[in-house]
């Protein structure tokens, strides 16, 4: 996978507002994670020196990593929680961006604010299941 040539390409087509709100809620998740892995360090009783020593870095290393103070990859991640004894869950939760821009652009009447029923459209299963799908996705 190539990385994003420029941070703004990543919030192409979100509102400033939807943006914010995400980047926020992807920061405290973060906190969190080192948060956990600071507590998973604690717990397992050892010192910078010795965790510095399991993944073969200087102490300062050990520590600025261990507080969150440097970009680390999913890769050194693992290989710190490893080195604390401690398990790494990944967990990637869809937001209610799509949802929500579908409810208001239903409100300004961008959509309408009802799914077609069949009566409107007929008994296609198959065809109704795709046009809800359009309708809650703007088509994408």
């Amino acid at each position: 996978m190539s990385r994003i040539s420029h941070p703004v390409d990543a919030w192409a087509g979100i509102d400033d507002d939807a943006a914010q709100s995400l980047a926020d809620d992807n920061l405290g998740a973060q906190e969190h994670l080192w948060e956990s892995l600071a507590a998973a360090r604690r717990a397992s009783g050892l010192t910078d020196e010795q965790v510095a020593e399991r993944l073969g870095v200087t102490a300062e290393l050990a520590n600025a990593i261990g507080e969150g103070r440097i970009d680390i990859t999913l890769g050194d991640l693992r290989e710190f929680a490893y080195a604390v004894d401690a398990v790494v869950a990944y967990k990637v939760s869809p937001r209610y961006t799509t949802t929500y821009d579908t409810f208001r652009r239903s409100l300004v009447g961008e959509l309408p604010w009802h799914t077609p029923s069949q009566e409107e459209h007929g008994d296609d299963d198959e065809v109704n299941v795709r046009r809800r799908a359009e309708m809650l996705t703007g088509g994408h």
